[in-house]
């Protein structure tokens, strides 16, 4: 049981057998923060390899903590969660946190296969926050999914409320090939200085859809 400690002395408690495709992912991408009202069960029995762990139940609540997920990407931070793992797999409940200045409302992370090689991420996130953080987030490196709109994020203003998902193989450097990103996003109070025949759009409500193979916009 772990009443409270840094996340960054987890590998302290966190034994190198149990999910090791998500502990090193974990321990890899998180930090700062505090760990707190860990619980493990484990249950031991015959296999292959004699006696070994065949159950496990395990679960965590973080505060204040950094993710970084897909470097270079902007890390998620300040983020609070709730965490359970057993031997095949690692959910995150999101309770909150921010990035590149928009505000995660809440979601879910699930680590799946996690004694694969690699594991797999599975993020799903509700976010909140402008139109220019917006833009920036989707234009960063890896993923360049806005870059080529004609118009630069600091010419735009509104707010925007989307659901992303996204999946990856828990590797240092994946290709952007193996990156599936789904973003639905439904945009207010539109204004985008000089982007339809040299003049502004202005009060404008739409929806945008992106995906690793492009951007749709309706409205």
């Amino acid at each position: 049981f772990i009443s409270r400690v840094a996340v960054d002395e987890l590998a302290t408690y966190w034994p190198s057998f149990v999910a090791p495709g998500g502990r090193k992912w974990v321990l890899g991408h998180l930090s700062r923060g505090m760990a707190s009202q860990g619980e493990v069960k484990l249950g031991f029995g015959p296999t292959q390899k004699g006696i070994d762990v065949t159950r496990l139940d395990g679960s965590l609540d973080v505060e204040g903590v950094s993710v970084d997920y897909r470097p270079p990407a902007p890390p998620v931070r300040n983020a609070t969660a709730s965490v359970k793992f057993d031997l095949d797999s690692l959910t995150v409940r999101i309770g909150g946190g921010e990035t590149q200045g928009l505000t995660i409302t809440g979601g879910s992370a699930r680590i799946l296969e996690a004694r694969a090689k690699p594991p797999r991420l599975d993020l799903d996130v509700r976010v909140e926050g402008t139109v220019p953080a917006a833009l920036t987030l989707l234009a960063a490196e890896p993923f360049g999914y806005t870059k080529k709109l004609g118009f630069s994020p600091r010419d735009t203003q509104g707010n925007v409320a989307a659901e992303l998902n996204l999946k990856l193989p828990l590797v240092d450097d994946p290709d952007l090939g193996q990156i599936k990103l789904a973003v639905g996003a439904d945009v207010t109070n539109l204004f985008i200085a000089g982007a339809l025949l040299g003049g502004d759009v202005t009060g404008g409500s739409l929806r945008l859809d992106v995906t690793e193979k492009g951007m749709t916009i309706s409205g």
